[in-house]
């Protein structure tokens, strides 16, 4: 299984459309990033909004996404080791991934180039990423030294 874009379906929307994305989205991102700056989520339970994991409600255990809300807000403070403290498999793996696709579609449809190679996934790749979020999780919920390190800090 290989990631490639489907020129041949590919509708090119007109200029003034992908200009406007191109200064859209990096605006309306800058505005989230100051927003998630000034938004900290680890005090959020004392009286602000608050988000919960639904998974963690239920169970009581620490899915894989857990502290990832902690982890971009510490990332934005430049506090590195604080953030993968708060989720190690999004900052160090999950989060480069994603922004890296991200960005190289965002790249592809402002510029309608492909400046930026393809990452060549195969079928094998999907099934690691998933057997290591399994593992997270099951680690992370383990009790004592040193698993606790990878909960997230409430």
């Amino acid at each position: 299984m290989e990631y490639r874009h489907q020129d041949a379906n590919y509708r090119k929307d007109p200029k003034g459309l992908r200009i406007a994305v191109g200064i859209g989205l990096p605006t309306a991102g800058a505005l989230a990033a100051l927003l998630f700056w000034l938004y900290n989520p680890a005090n959020a339970g004392l009286g602000g909004f608050s988000l919960f994991c639904p998974f963690y409600k239920l169970t009581g255990l620490y899915c894989p996404g857990c502290g990832m809300m902690r982890a971009a807000h510490e990332l934005l403070h430049l506090h590195i080791l604080q953030a993968v403290r708060d989720n190690a498999l999004v900052v160090l793996i999950l989060g480069p991934l994603g922004a890296y696709f991200a960005f190289r579609e965002y790249i592809h449809y402002v510029l309608d180039r492909e400046l930026l190679p393809a990452l060549r996934f195969k079928g094998w790749m999907f099934t690691a990423l998933w057997v290591m979020a399994l593992a997270f999780t099951v680690i992370r919920n383990i009790p004592g030294v040193p698993f606790c390190y990878l909960t997230p800090i409430a």
